[in-house]
């Protein structure tokens, strides 16, 4: 749905803003980006993502501010569908990613994998 959202004018190959929508959501730090707030989130996502997949650095800067209202080509404006979705699918990504597979798998203290939580702080 996110490849479909692309606009025709970013002139995006289906495929490559696929892999670069993933990559993006992959590499996204926080659970939800809350746009255009979570901006630094996003640029965050963007630089790691071009480090994992070099090859997708030219796909991701298109496809970056067309995800962040504050960089829109043509001017701070409105969260796009596409920016809405986005964020949607960020939260569902980590949750899968994160907190449903490695937290259940690895639980040495089961009160640090709280939704949100980061087991990499010790409690208090």
């Amino acid at each position: 749905r996110l490849v479909r959202l692309v606009p025709a004018s970013a002139n995006l190959a289906p495929e490559a803003a696929a892999d670069a929508l993933a990559e993006l959501l992959a590499c996204f730090p926080v659970y939800r980006s809350y746009l255009p707030d979570g901006a630094g989130y996003l640029a965050e996502a963007a630089l790691a993502a071009r480090i994992h997949r070099p090859d997708l650095a030219p796909v991701i800067a298109v496809l970056q501010p067309l995800l962040d209202p504050l960089q829109a080509p043509e001017g701070p404006g409105e969260l796009t569908e596409l920016a809405v979705r986005f964020q949607q699918t960020s939260g569902m990504v980590m949750a899968k990613g994160v907190e449903d597979t490695a937290f259940y798998r690895y639980t040495r203290l089961t009160s640090l994998n709280e939704v949100g939580a980061d087991p990499s702080l010790p409690a208090l």
